[in-house]
Parts: C-alpha cells; structure tokens; sequence
C-alpha cells in the first residue's frame, strides 16, 4: 500500500502541470487569434464529453474537466484580464459596433465560399491564388483526401477499444469541420445560420473557413492512420510480387521482402508524390495572393505623402472599404464607407453619399478625403466574387457626380475628392470658444480652452461613448449624445481652463493589467520551480 500513493501524488502533480501548461497555451492561441482558439476549445470539449459517454464515471470526468477546463480557464481569464474586465463590465460588444456588413446573415451566406466538397477534401476555396473572395471549381485530384482520411474505418474493427475510440473521435471532427467550413451553404445551411444568430462566440465566424482547422487537424492523425495500415496489409502480402526481365531479375526484383524494391515502398512513393503534386503551386513558387510578395503602387505612395505633410486631424473615407495599401494612423485615421454606414451594398452607400445632408455629416466627422482605391489586388471591387473593372468605373462615376466634391489630380488610378471645410478632432459651434488640445494617448486628451461660456458645447468627433469624460479638479463632465453620432460636453463655467477628456474603462484595463501581469508571472513562477524540484 506504501508504494500506492507516491504515484497518485505524481499522478496529480502531472495533471496540474499540464493543466497549468494548456492555460498558458490557450492563452497564446487567444493573444494570436481568437477564433481559432475557439475552434480548438470545440473538439477539446466534445472529446470530454465523448470519455464521459463511453467510462460514465462522474467523478472520473469531473475531475478530468476540472484539470482540461477549469484550471487553464481560470489561469486564462487572469492572464487577459486587462481587455477581458472591462469588456464584461462595460458590456460592450466590439462585433455590435462593426455594423450589419459583420454581423448580419447576409454576410454570413457572402462569405460562405466553400461548398461540402471543397471542404471535406480540404481544398480552400480560394486555393491556389489565395485571392480573397476569388474561388475556383472542385479540382478532381482533392477526392482522394477524403478518400484516404475515412478510409481508416476499413481497419478500425482489427484494432483495440481505445484506438477505435480516438478514430471516431477524429472522424466526427472531419465531419464537422467539414459542415462548419462550408457555411451557409448546402446540405442544411440553414443549421450554420442558426448557429451564428443564437450560439455565444459564433458571430466572429462570418466567413466559415476557419473551420478548416477542424478538418485538417482530424485528417492529420486518420490519413497518417490509413497510410500506415495500408502499408503494413502490403507488407504482409506475398503473392504480389513484382519481377523484371529475366536478365536481370535478381538485381531488380520487386516484392514484399526486398528491403527498398517493394511494394509498401511504392505506395509510400506514390503518396508522397501525390500530396506533393496537391501542393505545386507552392512549390514552384506560383502562389499568389497573401503568400506573394507585393510592391505598394506608386500612387499609395504619393498618396501616403499627401497625408504626412499634413500636422492636422483629420480622417480619410474609402469608398467602398480601406485598400489593402491604404494608410490609417492616429492623425489621419481611416474609415471605409461600409463601416461607416453599416450598410454592404455598394449602391446603398452610394445612395448615402448623394444626400444632402451628408456634406455635414462628413465635415463633422473631420472628413477630409474621399477616396475611391486603385484596386491592384482585385478585392475590392467584386461582381460573383470576381474582380469586375465596369463597377470600379461606375462606383467613380457616382462620386463625381457628387456636387460638394472636388476632385484632385495627381494620384493615378486613386481617385481623391476633398471635403468642404471639415472640422478638428474637438471643435465647437461657437465661434468665439478656442480649443487646443494635446494626444496623450488614444483615451486620454489635455484640453485647453478659452473664452468658454457656460453652455458651450465641445463636439469630439469620436463615435459616441458614454464613458467619455471631461473633467478637471473643479468639475466633471459626462459625454451627451450629438447629432445621433458624436460625443460632447457641456461647458458648466465660463472663462479659461483645462480640460482632459478621458475614457473612462481604461481605469480597468489598468487594474486588469496588474492581475494580467501577477497571473503570468505566478504561471511562470510555478513551472520553474516544478523544474527545480524536477516533477
């Protein structure tokens, strides 16, 4: 009994270290991309559930979830604590505020480029020119994928209870990666579309071939799986031998005993190639898209120096959506129409920009350049996600017909439109109130104003916050809505004073950052000295 317990103390010690090592992880994949972290949560939690179907054990899984979940969550949520505190407490949803082009379920059926085919044979849509929104026709070679992924059911039944457990497991991921990855569309795209209106988290999946991960982790482990059983069935074979001509049949003969000419060999050979001949394009070098290096077109590059000589505040919109090559920066942040009207169709925005309230609207939003991008990608300007010159061409013909616009030459295919007397990141319609201001950092700014009336109003052209203040050791003001869009505050005093207007949920990014940091810290902490104790 003696020598019983030494080993389930080990037993533990593993099961928290390794807990502690899937915390610190998990945090990494939530630093790098969220979504994909969550992704990889989905068959962690669904293999649980499995091990708890197949022992029905409570306390068994109860503890097994406490060390898988529990405690890499908890060490997870500590060490993100600094974005995750004021995100619960305030209550805010970043995805919300992106507008209907994000969150709408015709955004979700735009996006859903893959078909079932395409991604149970892990072909990317937009493999190999990696273009975004730019898809190709099943190519026939991909079938085998699958082909050799779900062919390891042919020899699940001569293996033992534990390895047939961990082959399903695999191959209900495969499936449904498969299903996830297509989208909205058929079989059952209604299903994925329900999941993106009403399960937690799944909004972020708008464009659906980040379920991709899924299939490619379960083929990874079940054609590796099929390949080495269809070796071995070929090695255990005699009667295929193979041999030359006569002459020279000794030196060439092929069967399962020689040790290189052999038939396993071959088909290991084969396999290679074929995996090989899948990936080409990347192979020689033919890969496009993302994976191409790219030269910025000359007329960003004046455009970007057009920008920089310019000290004041002031934004740029893009219509339809920000250029790859486009600048944005603190200074002379953009914005693309899209987001801006929360509206995807082109000809809607269009519509927006035509009214005659929108010269305003712009010049209050510190607006001073509209920009119609040169799109040297083809990835702007689509038509059945193809790049289509006639809607760049029309898209421009619109906005010259805008009236209060004015055109700039000197930009190449960048059309630039300058916008009428645009206002300041913080103006006032008084005209006697003067307001310097000073960027501490993006949530804070020191204000200095002068010849204030109380009553006077200072607009921040920032969409609007509630948490937005303005304060000084006399009085505090909280940000009111203006015009349905910006945030202001109302001049309680009259006479010369500073200001600084702060945001105010930074106060807990703050704190957040002190246990974010403790918590990394701790984890690190506890590795080393399991390593100096070497457990």
């Amino acid at each position: 009994m003696s020598n019983r317990y030494p080993s389930v103390d080990n037993f533990k010690i593993n099961s928290f270290k390794l807990a502690i090592l899937t915390g610190l992880v998990f945090s990494l994949q939530v630093m790098l991309e969220l979504r994909i972290a969550y992704v990889i949560l989905l068959p962690g939690f669904m293999y649980w559930v499995l091990r708890f179907l197949a022992k029905r054990d409570f306390r068994v899984f109860l503890k097994a979830f406490v060390f898988a979940f529990i405690i890499p969550g908890i060490l997870s949520l500590g060490i993100h604590a600094f974005w995750l505190f004021p995100t619960i407490i305030f209550r805010q949803n970043a995805l919300g505020q992106l507008g209907d082009a994000y969150t709408t379920v015709n955004a979700v059926k735009f996006f859903s480029f893959a078909t079932f085919e395409n991604s149970l044979s892990l072909l990317h849509p937009n493999w190999p020119e990696n273009i975004f929104g730019k898809t190709y026709f099943m190519k026939p070679e991909f079938f085998i994928i699958p082909i050799l992924a779900f062919g390891s059911l042919f020899f699940i039944n001569k293996e033992n209870s534990e390895i047939k457990k961990y082959l399903i497991f695999f191959l209900l991921i495969g499936i449904l990666g498969a299903f996830l990855a297509k989208g909205a569309n058929e079989p059952f795209g209604g299903i994925y579309v329900w999941l993106f209106q009403n399960i937690p988290g799944f909004v972020m999946f708008r464009d659906p071939t980040k379920w991709y991960t899924l299939v490619a982790i379960s083929y990874s482990i079940l054609i590796p799986f099929t390949v080495w059983k269809i070796y071995e069935w070929l090695k255990s074979q005699t009667k295929f031998q193979i041999s030359s001509v006569r002459q020279a049949q000794d030196k060439f003969k092929i069967n399962s005993k020689n040790k290189i000419l052999n038939l396993q060999n071959l088909f290991l050979i084969l396999v290679t190639l074929y995996l090989m001949f899948l990936i080409r394009p990347a192979l020689f070098g033919q890969l496009t898209g993302t994976f191409k290096s790219k030269t910025i077109p000359r007329e960003y590059i004046r455009l970007e120096s057009l920008f920089s000589s310019q000290k004041r505040f002031f934004r740029t919109f893009w219509l339809p959506s920000i250029q790859r090559f486009g600048l944005s920066s603190t200074a002379h942040p953009a914005i693309s129409s899209e987001g801006f009207y929360g509206k995807y169709d082109k000809q809607q925005v269009l519509n927006e920009l035509k009214k005659e309230k929108t010269e305003k609207v712009l010049a209050e939003s510190a607006v001073k350049y509209i920009i119609v991008p040169y799109d040297s990608q083809g990835e702007i300007f689509l038509k059945d996600r193809k790049y289509d010159e006639k809607l760049y061409l029309n898209v421009l013909q619109d906005v010259r017909s805008v009236k209060y616009l004015r055109e700039i030459d000197g930009f190449g295919k960048i059309s630039v439109f300058e916008v009428p007397n645009p206002k300041d990141h913080f103006w006032s319609p008084s005209e006697n109130l003067k307001i310097n201001y000073k960027l501490i950092n993006p949530t804070k700014y020191e204000l200095t104003i002068k010849n204030a009336k109380k009553g006077d109003i200072i607009i921040f052209s920032e969409s609007f916050d509630k948490y937005w203040t303005a304060y000084n050791s006399n009085f505090r003001i909280q940000s009111s809505e203006f015009n349905n869009r910006f945030n202001s505050f109302i001049l309680p005093k009259s006479g010369n004073y500073v200001l600084e207007v702060y945001y105010t949920p930074q106060d807990w990014v703050n704190r957040g950052l002190v246990i974010s940091i403790v918590s990394l810290v701790g984890i690190i902490a506890i590795l080393i000295g399991f390593k100096l104790k070497k457990w």
